[in-house]
């Protein structure tokens, strides 16, 4: 049947002069579409990348103040983490020996040496946060005391704190700075 087709196809012509025609009338037609798409693609490109003189300046000051101001919030906040320890993790010895200072207020502890041998082992794992720009290390055991340790002018801190909560610790960590 397909073959029969074709036959019927084949005997079939067309004057020269109308395939002509239709030949001119394609490419014509294909001419115009290019010239309009490419039209249209110079339109968007000048829409893109024109920017008036007069904001060009306020773009480029814009621009300078995000790369100076973001930075600058990111780091004057507090970045701290405070982490769970087991009591069994480290173990108190008295400070003898040691230069240092150790005092107490109330509900803290505060030892302060020039040596980081007043921090515990425990608490030099702890992943250092920023608090107020200083770098501290927080962390809390399961009775609910908290431990923090910084170096500020060249003198270890090391602080104790019980029966408080944590928006109290860090507030008298800030305190302290």
């Amino acid at each position: 049947m397909t073959n029969d087709y074709k036959k019927q196809v084949s005997k079939i012509k067309t004057p020269e002069s109308l395939k002509m025609r239709t030949k001119e009338l394609m490419e014509q037609e294909l001419n115009q579409t290019e010239k309009e798409v490419t039209k249209e693609i110079k339109q968007e490109k000048a829409k893109i990348i024109k920017i008036k003189p007069q904001y060009k300046h306020l773009l480029q000051v814009a621009v300078i103040i995000g790369i100076i101001v973001i930075p600058s919030i990111y780091f004057s906040q507090n970045h701290y983490k405070v982490v769970s320890v087991e009591p069994n993790q480290f173990n108190f010895s008295p400070n003898l020996g040691k230069l240092g200072d150790v005092s107490s207020k109330d509900q803290y502890t505060i030892q302060k040496s020039d040596s980081a041998d007043v921090i515990p082992e425990f608490l030099k794992e702890v992943k250092e946060g920023k608090i107020k720009g200083v770098n501290v290390r927080v962390a809390k055991d399961k009775k609910g005391k908290f431990y923090a340790s910084f170096e500020k002018d060249k003198t270890f801190y090391y602080i104790e704190g019980k029966d408080i909560t944590e928006k109290e610790f860090i507030d008298y960590l800030k305190k302290l700075f």
